[in-house]
């Protein structure tokens, strides 16, 4: 299945690079059109569209069950000065600040 696989990727790649950058951003011509054009003879599904939503999944909960995962010399290492933890999330750049109290009350 390995190397069925890897000749229909081979074959996918020839084809794709048949394309030239005007028929991929040309706004005359559809997305659809263009995979029918390239790959016709090994048959085209096409779903229907489905819109994209920035949503974060992070919250409060999810953090604090992070830092509960985590030994105590974690904890000391992401602590600062002052014994807080701010935590970014990555997706969306939200900032979770726990105090010193936080901590403890959330590791017991």
């Amino acid at each position: 299945i390995d190397i069925e696989h890897e000749e229909n990727w081979r074959r996918a790649s020839i084809l794709l690079n048949t394309c030239s950058d005007d028929e991929l951003l040309s706004p005359n011509l559809h997305s659809a059109d263009v995979l029918y054009r390239l790959l016709h003879e090994e048959g085209v599904r096409i779903y229907p569209a489905t819109s994209i939503k920035h949503v974060c999944r992070c919250s409060k909960e999810r953090v604090e069950d992070v830092l509960k995962s985590l030994s105590k010399e974690d904890i000391t290492d992401a602590q600062q000065e002052d014994g807080h933890i701010n935590m970014t999330c990555e997706f969306c750049g939200k900032v979770y600040l726990f105090t010193r109290d936080n901590i403890e009350e959330i590791k017991k």
